[in-house]
């Protein structure tokens, strides 16, 4: 017997964050063996060094153990550390382990637990989307119509046209397709049939680049992509359709070729690197004007903005400023690009002014590691304490089910589902942009032959399968449902292969796609009930509907009997029965059988 036991997912009430000045019961268990004169709840919030202490109270027996209970209420927003006293003869820290769900005893705390405590006073309001998102790289998606060029950029006579294959970043960059708003208009119908709830579209604002994350002006839609009256109209059809259309928010950073910075004279205003009189030129950090500026990540062509320079917020946050005209039009929210670059108080401005705008919407933070914890510039980030993000890139499950495809090891997704559970607040939870692949990363096509290039259909349904179910919202990133592979030097951005891609996997999305309709698949809890030797069966249940998603990655079958009748759902629909058995390489997905 362990001589002591708390779980992360049953030894706390309520589960996960917590608002502030609500009570939250902790449950802690000692072997009846052990002596101890108390048991102290002891908790410190982040940054600060003054430990709060709360003296267990005594509840009941428990199969071996002596159970102590503690009701705390957390006074102030943040992350809190916390961890067990066991008083003695000697005093013993008990706090969390290296190992997944163990615990650790010494003398100092220097593993404490973590708990998030959230803003009272800003009510996130929780969408449980259902659905799925669908992340289009406007240029590379679909065209229509006659495409306006320019010379600056090199517009591809044919949308079949070979990309040039290249490290060459100069005519990478200026490469285009001609993919266009109006090219997304035609295509909604097949959009929605993939149960698509969330258009996510690349930033769509006037820059010199493929691309467009070198934002030239915020107030004009890039000529190449079509109109503002184009946008309006996107809008309008996907609202017609059950969609929202959210943008992608690159405000930390713009183009040097710009209206703002002007670097090569093309624009009629003043820009700050003409000169020192440029209304622009405090928009910037320059260490020695003009040649010597802040740049992002160190690239010449995209300096970094000065988020504290109160007229550029302005400008972005303001009355009549570039978040309250798009919104007007409609928009969804944002994904904010490179939010650990944004400073706290830039970024709560941000998001204050989009949720003034419509409470209902989506604001996607790109953050690649635990958002609950994240650190960066030396700075614990605010992300999910209430006021800021209502959902993140979960870029940690995408290297957990791959590292399930490679190994067969469930482990890295029980983590994943842990982390998210226990830290991250409920409205966070039901809208975490789930994803496998994204156009920051290799395809998912090329991950999964790189796996294994036998079994790459197999093992697709298998990753697929692990993302839908998972809590939160899953993330398409446009022709990954058809099977379309990276170039080498492109990553992952080629165009879209209308007509030429993988029928039968695009008839597998839109079959999983259906999953994003049951109630215990949108906002249900999440379980992992068996996760051993290849084998994961999670769970999925709200109220009386059960889902049980189960993936066999070995080369032997797997047999399952379930306590009442189920219906396979997804890969060949069953009569009901207790009795499956998952195919090596396989996957089913199991609903109960309601009368």
């Amino acid at each position: 017997m362990c001589e002591y036991k708390f779980d992360l997912l049953l030894d706390k009430d309520p589960v996960g964050a917590i608002e502030c000045g609500k009570p939250m019961t902790y449950t802690f268990r000692v072997a009846q063996n052990i002596f101890a004169d108390k048991i102290i709840f002891s908790r410190v919030l982040d940054g600060t060094s003054d430990w709060v202490e709360t003296e267990m109270t005594f509840d009941s027996f428990e199969e071996g153990y002596k159970v102590y209970k503690a009701t705390v209420v957390f006074g102030k927003v943040g992350l809190y550390w916390y961890n067990f006293k066991v008083v003695g003869k000697q005093t013993l820290i008990v706090q969390q382990g290296e190992e997944e769900n163990s615990l650790s005893v010494g003398a100092e705390p220097n593993n404490s637990f973590s708990q998030i405590v959230t803003d009272k006073k800003v009510i996130m309001h929780l969408q449980e989307l259902g659905g799925v998102i669908y992340h289009i790289f406007v240029d590379r998606f679909a065209k229509s119509g006659k495409v306006e060029s320019r010379s600056s950029l090199n517009l591809k006579n044919n949308w079949t046209d070979p990309m040039t294959d290249t490290e060459n970043y100069d005519i990478i960059n200026k490469e285009c397709y001609g993919g266009n708003l109006r090219g997304i208009i035609e295509k909604l119908d097949y959009i929605k049939s993939l149960n698509t709830k969330v258009i996510y579209l690349s930033p769509i604002f006037y820059a010199e680049s493929y691309h467009k994350y070198d934002t030239a002006d915020y107030e004009k839609i890039d000529p190449m992509f079509g109109s503002l009256s184009d946008l309006e109209e996107l809008v309008k059809k996907a609202k017609e359709r059950g969609m929202i259309v959210i943008l992608d928010g690159v405000f930390n950073h713009v183009g040097s070729d710009s209206k703002y910075f002007n670097k090569f004279g093309k624009f009629v205003e003043v820009g700050a690197y003409q000169s020192l009189k440029s209304k622009y030129v405090d928009w910037f950090n320059f260490y020695d004007w003009p040649d010597s500026y802040e740049k992002w990540w160190g690239v010449p062509t995209l300096p970094c903005m000065n988020e504290s320079n109160n007229e550029f917020r302005k400008y972005i946050c303001g009355k009549n400023g570039i978040i309250e005209r798009y919104m007007k039009l409609g928009i969804g929210g944002f994904r904010l690009d490179v939010v650990d670059e944004l400073t706290d108080s830039f970024l709560t401005e941000i998001c204050q002014k989009i949720y003034s705008m419509n409470k209902d919407a989506l604001i996607i933070g790109e953050v690649w590691e635990d958002a609950a914890k994240k650190i960066s510039y030396d700075h614990r980030r605010q992300y999910l304490w209430g006021h800021q993000l209502n959902s993140v890139t979960n870029y940690p499950l995408r290297t957990a089910i791959l590292e399930f495809l490679k190994t067969g090891n469930g482990n890295e997704i029980a983590n994943c589902m842990d982390i998210v559970k226990d830290d991250y607040p409920r409205f966070v939870q039901y809208n975490l942009m789930n994803l496998i692949g994204s156009h920051d990363t290799s395809r998912i096509a090329n991950e999964i032959e790189s796996i294994d290039a036998v079994h790459t259909k197999e093992l697709t349904k298998m990753a697929t399968l692990l993302e839908y179910s998972f809590i939160g919202i899953p993330t398409i990133f446009y022709g990954d449902e058809v099977g379309t592979k990276n170039l080498r030097y492109n990553i992952s951005r080629t165009p879209y292969p209308w007509g030429r891609g993988n029928a039968s996997l695009l008839y597998w999305f839109k079959r999983i796609g259906e999953l994003r309709s049951l109630k215990s698949v949108v906002k249900g809890s999440y379980e992992i009930v068996e996760n051993a030797d290849g084998v994961i069966v999670v769970l999925r249940q709200k109220d009386e509907e059960k889902v049980y998603v189960i993936c066999n990655n070995k080369d032997s079958e797997y047999k399952i009997t379930m306590p009442e009748k189920y219906t396979e759902i997804v890969t060949g629909t069953s009569a009901p029965k207790k009795t499956f058995t998952v195919p090596p390489l396989g996957v089913l997905v199991l609903k109960n059988y309601l009368k």
